[in-house]
This record gives structure tokens, sequence and C-alpha cells, in this order.
């Protein structure tokens, strides 16, 4: 067995990660990082260590598994939850208090934002419980120490936020006391059902952008999981690339962009709705958070011509008004890239977009032209995870949106890829797939 074909097979047995998904270049970014740090000369070297040392292969995951998160990435999933919280008076409390799961935390954004949204709903410390698990352990390191570049709000202004996340020098940020008695950081495997299951069930679950990484079996696996650790009375959150397989009794619920499930039987006994102490206010034009944008990002020419759809993205209203991304330099120059593409010249023009910076920016047209590209090379699997990388960074980006339906339909998911043209169709009210 070749170490690639056992790299992914120790990945997919242990996490249920696919490490397709990833892509050849970050496969060998992460393993060069590992050379370098342990001072071998090359991968040849390094797979003994690889083999018989588990701290160097949960070393390389942590590696591999560095991605850029926010705080209140996706702003209408929090709108969701804080909305949820109005319907739930004097629920939760000292002796009954909110269980909230955020599986995967990376490095705590999401963990914290939703302790934010928890305290301004009227609840304290003594009144949650939020579990952030991760298999990163560097990442909950970080995150556990709760200080953050200010960047890390993108262009929401820190002045909203200044009562749960305190100024620093040298464009800082540190959660204020309050909140960190809200949440604890814990080492764990959303492939470890037997751990998941002996907790208490959650009111709330955050799994976003997890599931898009994963296998179907280990997808469809932690799926049930997720489901069955759900209060009856509780609300799921997945990212807006993903999707619940059918039979685990759950519907979508909640605002567009919300990509907020509960349990069915929440249709037919919902609960009245009541005041909260501290209401979260709904965001005027010009404060909400980038997070929440759902229309398509501009693009001076269309890309590789490669049997792109028809179809156009129709431009609505966005369930809650935000100022514009500010958009990152690209990384590379994306109009030497299409010219090449142009030319049939795929893997050259590809080539370009495979660098360090060009896989870790944070414009949604590099992972959109990377993907693409891939396409037209035939590598699927890196296509769908380039496209959804630029989905994730603009959930309306209309030519990922195009291509991943062309994708994901050759791949035999006729009802996901009508997901995606629903989604480019009518962004405002179509589901994620």
């Amino acid at each position: 067995m070749s170490f690639q074909s056992e790299l992914a097979e120790w990945m997919a047995s242990r996490y249920g990660l696919d490490l397709a998904v990833f892509g050849q270049g970050a496969v060998d970014e992460a393993l060069g990082v590992r050379c370098r740090a342990i001072g071998v000369s090359g991968v040849d070297a390094y797979v003994p260590r690889w083999r018989e040392e588990a701290d160097e292969r949960e070393a390389f995951l942590d590696g591999l598994l560095v991605g850029e998160t926010w705080f209140f990435r996706e702003w209408p999933a929090f709108q969701a939850l804080s909305d949820w919280l109005a319907t739930q008076p004097r629920r939760f409390g000292p002796q009954s208090p909110l269980r909230v799961l955020a599986l995967p935390c990376a490095t705590g954004e999401e963990a914290w934002s939703i302790a934010a949204i928890v305290q301004e709903g009227g609840l304290d410390a003594a009144s949650v419980v939020i579990d952030a698990m991760d298999i990163n352990h560097s990442a909950l390191e970080f995150a556990e120490r709760g200080r953050y570049p200010q960047r890390r709000l993108r262009s929401q202004p820190l002045s909203r936020w200044t009562h749960v996340l305190r100024a620093q020098e040298g464009e800082w940020m540190e959660v204020d006391g309050s909140l960190r008695g809200m949440v604890r950081f814990i080492e764990a495997n959303a492939m470890d059902r037997s751990f998941l299951l002996k907790r208490d069930p959650y009111h709330v679950i955050f799994c976003r952008n997890m599931l898009i990484y994963m296998g179907g079996e280990a997808r469809s696996q932690v799926c049930k999981t997720l489901a069955a650790c759900l209060d009856q009375d509780g609300l799921l959150f997945l990212g807006h690339a993903e999707q619940l397989p059918s039979g685990l009794g759950l519907v979508r619920t909640g605002a567009d962009g919300a990509f907020a499930w509960r349990p069915q039987q929440e249709l037919q006994t919902p609960k009245p709705a009541g005041p909260v102490s501290r209401p979260l206010p709904r965001h005027s034009a010009g404060s909400g958070p980038a997070g929440c944008m759902s229309r398509p990002v501009p693009n001076s020419r269309p890309a590789v011509t490669a049997a792109a759809p028809q179809t156009l993205l129709r431009s609505g209203p966005l369930a809650e008004p935000s100022p514009p991304v500010r958009v990152i330099p690209p990384a590379v120059d994306l109009e030497a890239v299409r010219q090449l593409a142009d030319q049939g010249r795929y893997l050259e023009a590809f080539k370009r977009l495979d660098s360090p910076d060009a896989r870790a920016s944070l414009d949604p047209e590099v992972h959109s032209l990377a993907g693409v590209l891939l396409g037209a090379l035939d590598r699927k699997a890196e296509a769908m995870s380039r496209l959804r990388r630029a989905l994730y960074l603009a959930p309306g980006h209309a030519e990922s949106l195009a291509h991943l339906a062309l994708l994901i339909e050759e791949s035999g998911d006729a009802a996901g890829a009508g997901r995606l043209r629903a989604r480019l169709a009518d962004p405002a009210g179509a589901a994620g797939p």
C-alpha cells in the first residue's frame, strides 16, 4: 500500500475525513511543514516517523486542518438562535441550563459568538453550558486563551461588541470574563458516537462546514449522531453547503440563510413566543456582520467556459443588511490565469492557484476559478472542495453554485444538484445543498 493510500485510509477510518477533498496541494504542504519541523529531508524520510509516532500523526492532521474563521460568521444563524431563545422564556436557569454543542469549534470564534448571543438573550454563565469540541489540540489551546486579532470580526465594528470583546493593544481583542464561564473546550472526535451519546441532549447544535470534508458513510453516521443528540425542542445548524439525509425526522426552519433544522414535531406543537430580558437587536444597514452576505461577488468576465450552465442569479434583498465585505487582494493574477485557461493550458493555470497563499486566500474568485480548472482536469473531489470553499466565503457566488451543481449531478446526486440550482435561481428562498 502506498503512503498516500495509507494516509487516506487512516483519515477515513479514524476521523471520517475524505483526503481527496482537501486536495493534493494542501496535503503536500502539510507534509512539507512537518518535514521541516522535525528536520527530515523529505516525505520518504518522514513516513517512518508518521507510522511510529501517534503524536506526529496528530501534528500532521492539525496542520492539514488549519482553517480561517471569524466571529459571527454567517449572521442569519446567530439571529435565528436569538429568535429561538425569545420563544423559550424562563425555560433555562441554573437548575436546567441551556446546553449547546459547537462541533467542530476550530479556534473558538464560533463558540464565543454563541456565548455572546446567549448573554444578550438574558442568560448568564450559571444558566448556560457550551461544549466546544474539536480534534485539533493546538486549535483548542488557542481557543481557550480567548485572544484574537481584531480582523476576526471582519467588517463588523468592534464597538458593537465591546461589552464582550475587549480591545487590546496592537489590534488585538480579548473575550470578556463574563463569557468564559459559559464555554468549555473539549478534545473530541465527531466519529466517537458513544462519547457524544453519553452526554445529555443539546438544545442547540452548531455543526457547520465539517460534513463537506467527510466521506459519504462517515457523513451519514455523524448526521445520525447529531440527530440523536438533539433535544426534541432543539435547533441544529449546518453550513450552507451541507444537507441532512432524509429519514432523521428533522426539517428546515428559520430565516433564509440560517440553515437551521429542528425536529419535525416542532411544526405541530410550536412554543408560544415571549419576551426575553435583553433581546438581540436587529442590525440596521451598515452594522451587520459580513457573514450574512448572500449575493454573488461580481466578476469582471466569465471564467473558464467548462460547460457553464446558463441559469442566471437573480439579486434580491438580504435577510440581514450588511456593509460590503472587505475583499483581500487576490494572491494571484486571476486575469493571467484565465488567459492560460482560455488557451487550454489548464494544469499550468491551476498551478498558479495552488500556492499556499492562493489556498489561504479569502477571495472567493480564487477558489471558484481553481474549482473550475480542477473540474476541467477531471479532479472532481478537489474541484468540489475549492468550489465549496468559495461558497464558504460567499454563499451566493453564482459561478460556484453553477459548477458545483454540475459536479454533484455527475456524481449521481440529482437532488443535491437541484437544491444548488434552486439557490442559483432564487437565493432568497432556496435551501442549501
